[in-house]
């Protein structure tokens, strides 16, 4: 017997040590549509994320895959002693889109009254799924004070077997955090009467957890899920929703500069064995955020095989980096570039004390120069360059110049990724202003912004008002401007420049004409064969005509192929 137990110890010490750091068994049976139940329950506390994941989590099961999921979401589960619930105002209406109103689809536990009447709720609809043969199975998205009290009433039900809340309730968490800020005699009544798991937060690549990766700084996914050209329109507006939200909604290092943070959605994707469809941040994108067929993401990192890297160049880790490290050199000529097939790419670096001055090529002509990666602060996951691009195969190489500004201390280019599109999307780059009114300079006009509208504010005795449209990089292969506007002034004739990458405006232009005082109308323009036209298009510059006071309106504008 003595030998026996010395040979049992060390399994069970492995198995406990792989669950306490995020390795845990796989779910103990698979999840039954026709009777389970799906609770997504959240704190709501200091950190944002919780609203960003709820907004992914809606979109995951509002899609065909998941449609005919039974679920219920509690929002503001945090410990009713703990005195702060973060960003619950902030939450109401943003799940109100979500869900609808308030009762159906999900309830909110802020204070005493309404955790009181949740409880009550979820212990109906648990009783509910139990009694029926299925199972609840609880995504723990904060601490666990909510479901202690919930399963307690449960418990103290004489209709309800005791022995199923052991098997019957799965109650998974991934984060050691909400563990810690968990009342210790709460967290030990739930592990004890229910089925309880702790999976990998979410924060790591596969090769070291069992979850996904559910974060990233890079500004390109909330981008795509909030454009007019997304049609999936739920995604679409739920995302904007959430904008609107983490406006106010800060503290969290990843969302704050634009990123996604997810990471509370790792119960769910474990629960539902969602496996590699939604497998990585790029994939729950592609599959849940917006159509394939009009944009395909991906993100070549800088230990992707296919990357070529020419030069002395190192390597570094830091787990903020997109892929927990990235590549540096700071010789001049040294580069490092990959081949992919798309219409759009970004470069993402590195930016901070040791940033150097780097140049972007695209298909061997240069296209940003002379960019400046030095920051006194570490900037992870910055993206110093875009591109549109025709269809097809294209190769992007960011290279250093072995320059630098005199406050940096080296000249190091730190190349972190490479974000590429592809898809079937006629439209090579687009002008909206659902952001405000970046990319533009104005000249002898002013400008406000509203519901995605810019209004330019023109004055007659201005007599050469224009707006500049910055970063276009799009290939002249697009050579179709489309543009919706309504012109509140008396002048009827308007001019359209366009720069080629290393060339001015001069002499590049095309005349059109609008409608004096009109309703909104869209204007097509074909720039294919007109003069300048060719190589890599910069920028735009639209000039109203005509010394006319008033006010223009613009909607968008689009560059796309004809």
């Amino acid at each position: 017997m003595k030998k026996l137990i010395k040979n049992i110890l060390p399994a069970l010490l492995v198995a406990v040590i792989a669950i306490e750091h995020g390795f845990a068994a796989e779910p103990p049976a698979p999840f039954d549509r026709s009777k389970d139940l799906l609770l997504l329950q959240h704190d709501m506390g200091n950190d944002p994320d919780d609203l960003c994941a709820i907004v992914v989590q809606a979109c995951m099961l509002m899609h065909t895959d998941y449609d005919d999921v039974d679920f219920y979401a509690v929002v503001g589960t945090r410990n009713l002693y703990s005195g702060h619930f973060g960003w619950i105002e902030e939450c109401r209406p943003l799940v109100a889109q979500l869900f609808g109103a308030k009762g159906s689809l999900w309830t909110d536990a802020e204070t005493e009254s309404q955790w009181a009447a949740s409880l009550d709720i979820v212990k109906g609809k648990a009783k509910t799924a139990l009694l029926s043969g299925g199972r609840v199975w609880v995504v723990e998205a904060g601490t666990s004070d909510f479901t202690r009290d919930w399963v307690n009433r449960l418990k103290s039900d004489t209709e309800v077997n005791n022995s199923l809340l052991n098997t019957h309730v799965v109650v998974v968490q991934h984060g050691r955090t909400n563990e810690n800020n968990t009342d210790p005699a709460d967290l030990t009544f739930v592990k004890n009467n229910t089925d309880y798991y702790k999976i990998g937060e979410g924060k790591l690549d596969f090769d070291r957890s069992d979850t996904p990766k559910y974060l990233s700084r890079s500004t390109s996914y909330r981008l795509v899920a909030t454009a007019a050209s997304n049609p999936n329109f739920y995604a679409r507006d739920a995302f904007q929703a959430l904008e609107t939200a983490l406006t106010t909604a800060t503290g969290n290092p990843t969302l704050d500069p634009g990123g996604v943070d997810f990471t509370d959605s790792v119960e769910m994707w474990w629960i539902l064995d969602m496996g590699d469809p939604a497998g990585s941040v790029d994939n729950v994108w592609n599959n849940y955020i917006v159509n394939e067929s009009v944009a395909v993401v991906s993100h070549i990192d800088n230990e992707d095989a296919s990357v070529v890297y020419s030069g002395n160049w190192r390597r570094q880790d830091n787990a903020d980096d997109y892929s927990g490290s990235m590549d540096y050199s700071g010789d001049a000529g040294d580069f490092v570039e990959a081949t992919f097939d798309g219409n759009y790419v970004q470069v993402g670096v590195r930016m901070g004390g040791s940033g150097g001055i780097v140049d972007v090529y695209i298909d061997g002509n240069l296209v940003v120069d002379d960019v400046d990666t030095y920051s006194s602060e570490k900037v992870h996951q910055a993206v110093i360059a875009e591109a549109y691009l025709s269809s097809g195969s294209h190769t992007v190489r960011l290279e250093a110049t072995g320059q630098k500004n005199t406050a940096s201390n080296r000249s190091y280019a730190m190349f972190d990724f490479f974000y590429v599109e592809s898809g079937e999307s006629d439209v090579a780059k687009g002008y909206a202003w659902d952001d405000g009114d970046e990319l533009i300079t104005l000249k002898q006009m002013t400008s406000s912004v509203s519901d995605g509208v810019i209004t330019l504010a023109l004055d007659a005795a201005n007599n050469d008002p224009f707006i500049v449209l910055e970063e276009a990089n799009v290939d002249s292969s697009n050579s179709q401007i489309e543009l919706r506007v309504r012109n509140g002034t008396s002048g009827t004739s308007w001019r359209l420049y366009y720069a080629p990458v290393g060339g001015s405006f001069q002499g590049n232009y095309q005349d059109f004409a609008v409608t004096a005082n009109s309703d909104w109308q869209t204007i097509t323009l074909d720039l294919e064969g007109a003069p300048g036209y060719a190589g890599t298009i910069s920028k735009l510059r639209l000039d109203p005509q005509g010394f006319a006071g008033g006010t223009i309106e613009i909607d968008y504008i689009e560059m796309k192929a004809p």
